[in-house]
């Protein structure tokens, strides 16, 4: 839900830009599942601030901190967010690392006037450094694995004491999500 507020008759280019940015960056937020981007006015935490510092004049043009030209370092609305901008779940950045990351998305929303998808958020882990996707995955990979390995070996250990005789002293061990939620011993001595 946006709803704005009234800007100003005399809008200039640049108000209308930061405007365009606020409303992609709540559409981003809202993917991220913050829903704290939007003040009760309809005013995004961006334009506020860029309001707030006097971002919007005409000696400091947008397009010197957001062109295609433009690194990270240096931009000035970077801390918009303080240290609380949204990073997808799937992603690990260090946080050393998080305003090249808040930069390359408000960019993104800059030139296309729209939020970010899954892809380009995924080229862009290529350019912060410190940041691998494959992490995720490998650690997916892991949990996976153990948790497959430890039901095969619990199945092996079952079913081989069964075959023994009917009387087999066994342990049963009840697993949810890979971790080990209680052992329960067959036989009392």
């Amino acid at each position: 839900r946006f709803c704005w507020f009234s800007p100003p008759v005399n809008m200039s280019h640049q108000f209308v830009a930061f405007v365009k940015i606020d409303h992609a960056l709540a559409k981003y937020y809202q993917t991220c599942g913050r829903d704290d981007y939007l003040d009760k006015n309809g005013m995004g935490k961006l334009l506020r601030y860029v309001i707030e510092n006097g971002f919007i004049t005409d000696e400091l043009s947008i397009n010197l901190e957001l062109g295609d030209n433009c690194l990270p370092n240096g931009c000035s609305y970077l801390r918009f967010d303080g240290n609380k901008f949204p990073i997808p779940d799937y992603i690990f950045i260090p946080p050393q690392n998080v305003p090249a990351f808040t930069f390359y998305i408000i960019q993104y929303c800059y030139k296309y006037e729209q939020s970010p998808n899954v892809e380009y958020i995924q080229q862009i882990l290529s350019i912060v450094d410190g940041v691998d996707l494959r992490c995720y995955e490998q650690s997916v990979s892991w949990i996976l694995g153990v948790s497959i390995g430890w039901i095969f070996i619990n199945w092996l250990h079952f079913h081989f004491l069964m075959e023994d005789d009917d009387e087999s002293e066994f342990d049963i061990i009840e697993f949810e999500d890979g971790e080990l939620l209680s052992v329960q011993s067959d036989w009392e001595e």
